[in-house]
C-alpha cells in the first residue's frame, strides 16, 4: 500500500477513521467527537501553518512529507548589509536592500524606470532568441482566445527571465511599458524580485539596433544611467508589491455547504458552486485579505493591500485572518469535517 499523504501534519488518524466493513452508515461523527486528546491537539486549528512553495530544496510544494525548511518561518532572513544581486558586463547597479518579507507562492509587483521613454521595438529586436511578446500594432491574439481583451498591447512588451532554481526551470514574466513602468508577476519571494528587476534593467541597458552605417539606436536615451526611479508607495528599493498569494493545506476534507452556514455569521462569504468550486471568505475588519477554501481542504490567501504588504506586520495580519477562519471550522468540526473523504486521504 502507498504511504499516507500528510501535507505538513503527520497526524495519527487511526483513532477516528472507521474500519473497513463497518456496519455503521454514518460518516463517523461520533468518532470525531470522542477522538483522543492527542489527535484533537493535532487538528488544524490555531496552530495550523501555511505550506509555502519556497525555499524548498527541489522548489516544489511539500505536500508528500513534512518539510521543516518551508514551514520553519513566515519571513525571510533579514540581511544587515545592503547587497548587490546581479552584475553583468561590468556595469554597476544601485545597491538593493534585502527586506524582511513574506515568502509567497506567487506575487505581483511594479517598478518604474528613471527614464520615461522606452523604445519597445528596439528592445524586442535585441533580446536573444526573440524571448518576448511584442506587437507594435496590437493585433496579435493569444492562442485559443479571440477576444479583444487577450490581444497584445501596442505600448507594452512582455519578456521572460529565467530565475535560478534547483531542479525546476521557472520563467518570470516582466511587462515593460513605453512610459517606463514595469510589472513583474510570478516571483515567489522578495529576493527573486530583486534578481528579476536587475536582469530586466541590464537587458534594457544593452538593447540597441544598428543601421548600415554602424550608428546605434538604444532602447533608452541614457543607458549608462538607467536604474529604478521614484514610484508612489514603493519601498526603499523602488519596488511596490501589488498582490501576494499564499497556499495552505488543512489536511482534511471540508463540507463547504456546512462551512458556509457557520462562516457567514462572522465573515463575508460567497459560495456559488455552479460558478466557482470553493468558498470565498473576506473579513469585515480587513477587506484586502481573501481566503479561498476547496472541499479537499486546500486553498490559498491573497492580499491586495500595498500598505499592508509593505509593513512589518504583514505576516501577523495574514496569520490573524487565517486563524480566525480556522477557529470557526474547529469549533464546528463535527458538522464541517467530511470524514468519508478524509479517510481516503490519510489511510494507507
Amino acid at each position: 500500500m502507498s504511504s499516507p499523504t500528510y501535507s505538513t501534519y503527520p497526524w495519527d488518524t487511526q483513532s477516528w477513521i472507521p474500519e473497513e466493513g463497518s456496519k455503521t452508515k454514518t460518516t463517523c461523527q461520533e468518532d470525531l467527537i470522542h477522538a483522543d486528546e492527542a489527535y484533537i491537539s493535532a487538528l488544524p486549528g490555531l496552530k495550523c501553518d501555511f505550506t509555502f512553495q519556497s525555499p524548498c530544496e527541489d522548489d516544489r510544494r511539500c505536500s508528500s512529507k513534512p518539510c521543516t525548511q518551508s514551514t520553519e518561518s513566515y519571513r525571510l532572513k533579514e540581511s544587515s548589509e545592503p547587497v548587490q544581486v546581479s552584475r553583468a558586463r561590468g556595469v554597476k547597479l544601485a545597491k538593493r536592500i534585502h527586506r524582511d518579507s513574506l515568502v509567497f507562492s506567487t506575487m505581483t509587483a511594479s517598478a518604474r524606470l528613471n527614464q520615461s521613454a522606452v523604445k519597445l521595438e528596439v528592445l524586442a529586436k535585441s533580446l536573444p532568441g526573440g524571448n518576448c511578446v511584442f506587437d507594435p500594432r496590437g493585433r496579435l491574439r493569444f492562442e485559443g482566445n479571440l477576444s479583444r481583451k487577450r490581444r497584445a498591447m501596442s505600448n507594452m512588451m512582455s519578456m521572460f527571465i529565467k530565475v535560478p532554481s534547483k531542479g525546476v526551470k521557472r520563467m518570470i514574466n516582466v511587462s515593460v511599458f513605453s512610459n517606463g513602468m514595469m510589472s513583474i508577476s510570478g516571483a515567489k519571494n522578495y529576493e527573486e524580485l530583486l534578481y528579476v528587476v536587475d536582469k530586466a534593467i541590464m537587458r534594457i541597458r544593452n538593447a540597441f539596433t544598428q543601421d548600415r552605417l554602424g550608428r546605434r539606436s538604444y532602447a533608452v536615451s541614457a543607458p549608462d544611467r538607467l536604474d529604478l526611479g521614484i514610484l508612489e508607495s514603493a519601498d526603499e528599493n523602488g519596488i511596490r508589491i501589488e498582490m501576494g498569494k499564499l497556499d495552505f493545506d488543512l489536511g482534511i476534507s471540508i463540507k463547504l455547504e456546512s462551512a458556509f452556514q457557520f462562516l457567514v455569521r462572522d465573515f463575508n462569504v460567497t459560495y456559488e458552486p455552479e460558478f466557482f468550486a470553493g468558498l470565498k471568505i473576506k473579513s469585515a475588519l480587513n477587506p484586502f485579505i481573501t481566503i479561498v477554501i476547496y472541499s479537499s481542504g486546500k486553498g490559498y490567501m491573497t492580499c491586495s493591500s500595498r500598505a499592508m504588504l509593505a509593513s512589518k506586520d504583514a505576516s501577523a495580519e495574514l496569520r490573524r485572518a487565517y486563524d480566525a477562519v480556522c477557529s470557526v471550522l474547529w469549533s464546528n468540526k463535527a458538522e464541517v469535517v467530511n470524514l468519508a473523504y478524509s479517510k481516503r486521504i490519510f489511510k494507507s
